[in-house]
């Protein structure tokens, strides 16, 4: 468990689209970070003098976007913006990073300010692959940025895959993995491609990868990965002991963080908002001395309880009862004794005295699992 509230800064811009990219983020220029990273330190002020209440930051994760596309001197002062939220001194700050804009230099900043973990968007090593997904990386450039951030005195470092690329066979999946893994990661994140609406794929009509054959790459990956020592700890997500994703699992227990930047979510004190997901407007609204707030959603009691154990069923290990009680003040299985009697039956979770977790059969249904547990009036 995270202990203090998780952080999230979105840095919106990336030096051109991944075809798969359904992430808010615009073309890098100097002027838009410009006036993004004024925006930025206005809104950390407000929240930090009116949100926070002496709380500290636990887990911090800068995301987008590519954050590590900002320039040496842009990127130093948003560490310098991060930086100003009070922090325990065992938190975890993770930054996402494209292998062809990381340098020295950048990851000399990062180390300086405490970042102490490093995410990179790799997705693949094989050139042709990388090309179809919009990827401006090679594979022989994405292992010489991992050994760059190596060198760089980061010793926790995860790398992104994706699995379930139209044109890729089981056996190209198995050599990427086999690549990931001679690089002794501490963590990799897995994800089948999912071609989402608006992106340059779904304007293109992709037709997505066979459901069996992505199945059998997901098992692969299952299989390999846990036999290098790195053990799933969530559906997508594998860890050598010690090295679970802290920030993900705040998430994943539903507990409270705070988004900065346009288009980040928070969701503090029962309230969950969204930032503008525009950028022209997230600035003018902070020049004015407004928060970028959109949309505002108060989380009812019944939805809080239903989103807790929809998203503890993403973990391999499941929800803990005893949590659940502690929080709701009933067992999970009072509180849902029809849905847990049906997903029983079907053979899609199992149960016994501490804990709720998904069958190996439930994994592959995880989202229908997951949405039977929703109130039918969630407002």
């Amino acid at each position: 468990m995270v202990t203090g509230i998780g952080l999230y800064v979105h840095v919106p811009f990336c030096w051109s689209k991944c075809y798969y990219c359904d992430f808010f983020s615009e073309p890098y220029s100097t002027k838009a970070v410009q006036q993004y990273l004024q925006a930025l330190e206005r809104e950390a002020r407000l929240y930090i003098t009116s949100w926070l209440d002496g709380r500290e930051v636990g887990s911090i994760y800068i995301g987008g976007g590519t954050p590590t596309a900002l320039a040496v001197e842009e990127l130093e002062r948003l560490c310098g913006i991060i930086a100003i939220f009070p922090r325990r001194a065992d938190a975890e700050w993770s930054v996402e990073a494209n292998p062809d804009t990381l340098t020295r230099e950048k990851l000399s900043i990062l180390h300086q300010f405490g970042v102490n973990r490093l995410s990179l968007g790799v997705q693949s090593f094989d050139d042709n692959l990388l090309q179809f997904l919009g990827r401006t990386h090679s594979g022989a450039k994405a292992k010489a940025a991992w050994q760059q951030g190596r060198q760089a005195g980061f010793d926790n470092m995860s790398l992104d895959l994706i699995y379930g690329i139209p044109g890729q066979s089981k056996n190209l999946w198995q050599e990427t993995l086999s690549e990931a893994v001679a690089l002794t990661p501490n963590h990799i994140s897995a994800y089948g491609l999912t071609i989402e609406e608006g992106t340059l794929f779904a304007l293109r009509q992709l037709s997505p990868c066979p459901e069996e054959l992505e199945i059998a790459q997901y098992y692969v990956a299952q299989d390999i990965l846990t036999k290098a020592g790195l053990l799933q700890y969530e559906i997508s997500n594998f860890a050598r002991q010690g090295f679970v994703c802290r920030h993900n699992i705040l998430y994943w227990q539903n507990e409270s963080y705070l988004g900065l930047g346009p288009a980040a979510v928070s969701y503090l004190q029962k309230e969950r908002w969204t930032n503008a997901r525009d950028l022209t407007r997230y600035i003018q609204c902070l020049e004015r001395g407004w928060l970028p707030i959109e949309e505002r959603e108060r989380v009812t009691a019944e939805l809080e309880q239903a989103e807790t154990v929809m998203l503890a069923l993403r973990l391999k290990r499941g929800l803990s009862r005893w949590r659940f009680r502690t929080r709701f003040g009933q067992d999970i299985v009072e509180a849902y004794p029809t849905v847990i009697k049906r997903l029983s039956k079907y053979g899609l979770i199992e149960i016994d005295e501490r804990r709720l977790r998904l069958s190996p059969r439930g994994l592959l249904l995880a989202n229908q699992v997951a949405m039977s547990f929703l109130p039918d009036d969630p407002s």
